[in-house]
C-alpha cells in the first residue's frame, strides 16, 4: 500500500477514536451513557465526517471526478452480508426497530416477500439484505455502514452481472469499485472499533445480518455486550 494512503488512512482512525472517547469520558454516569454518547457521535458526526472524505474523493480525483453508476434503486449490491463494527450494528437495529414492523420487514412490505436474516453466502442464494424495501432502497438509509456507504461501482451493468453469476453458479463477475473509498470507510470503522475497545467492550467486526438477527432474537444482547460480555461472532467470512 502507498505510504501516503496509509498514512492518511491511519490519521483517519486516530481522529475518529480520539473524538469519540473525549464524547464517552465526557458522559456522566454508566456504560450505557458511554455507548449512548458513542452512537450519537456515530451518527451525528462520523457517518457525515466519512460521506465528506467520499465525496471529495470522487471530485477532485486526479484526471477529474470519478465515475459513479450508483442511483436510487440501483441495488444489485444489496445482496450480500457486509462486515460492521458492533455500534454500527446496534444503531442499525434501532433505526430497523422503528421503522419496520414486527416481522422484521419494512413498514408496508407484503407479508410474503422472504426478508430472512439467517443467510450465509447472501449473494449466492439471491437474497437480498432484509433491510432493502420493496422499492430498492435502504429502510435505514441515514445510518447504513461504513461498508454501503463507501462501495461506489463505475459499471451498474458489472454490478447486474456479478450478483446473477453469484446466484447461477457460473465463474465470478467482479464489480467495478474503488478501492480507496472502501479503505476510507474502513478507516473510520477502525476507529470506531478502537473506542469500543478503549471502553473494554468486545471490538469485532461482525456480519450485520447474524447481528441485527442475534439484537432482534434476544433483547439483552446489547446490555451484555455493555456489560464487558463477548456476545457476538466475530466476522470469519462471508
Amino acid at each position: 500500500m502507498d505510504p501516503l494512503i496509509y498514512g492518511a488512512a491511519t490519521n483517519i482512525a486516530r481522529d475518529v477514536r480520539d473524538g469519540g472517547l473525549t464524547r464517552c469520558r465526557s458522559a456522566e454516569g454508566s456504560t450505557a451513557a458511554k455507548i449512548e454518547a458513542l452512537l450519537n457521535y456515530l451518527e451525528g458526526v462520523v457517518f457525515r465526517h466519512g460521506d465528506a472524505a467520499v465525496d471529495g474523493l470522487v471530485a477532485d480525483a486526479p484526471g477529474g471526478r470519478l465515475p459513479v453508476a450508483c442511483r436510487t434503486g440501483c441495488a444489485w449490491c444489496c445482496h450480500q452480508d457486509v462486515d460492521v463494527s458492533i455500534p454500527e450494528a446496534i444503531l442499525i437495529a434501532r433505526r430497523r426497530d422503528a421503522a419496520h414492523g414486527p416481522e422484521g420487514r419494512p413498514s408496508g412490505a407484503p407479508a410474503h416477500r422472504p426478508a430472512p436474516l439467517r443467510v450465509v453466502g447472501r449473494s449466492r442464494a439471491g437474497l437480498p439484505c432484509p433491510l432493502l424495501s420493496e422499492e430498492k432502497t435502504c429502510s435505514v438509509y441515514a445510518v447504513r455502514p461504513f461498508a454501503c456507504r463507501t462501495l461506489l461501482s463505475s459499471d451498474a451493468v458489472l454490478c447486474e452481472d456479478a450478483l446473477k453469476s453469484a446466484v447461477s453458479g457460473k465463474a465470478d463477475v467482479y464489480m467495478k469499485f474503488y478501492g480507496v473509498l472502501q479503505l476510507v470507510g474502513c478507516a473510520h470503522r477502525a476507529g470506531i472499533n478502537a473506542i469500543t475497545r478503549e471502553l473494554g467492550l468486545q471490538h469485532d467486526d461482525v456480519s450485520l445480518v447474524s447481528a441485527l438477527s442475534q439484537i432482534s432474537d434476544d433483547k439483552d444482547t446489547v446490555e451484555r455486550w455493555m456489560a464487558g460480555a463477548r456476545v457476538f461472532t466475530p466476522r470469519a467470512g462471508p
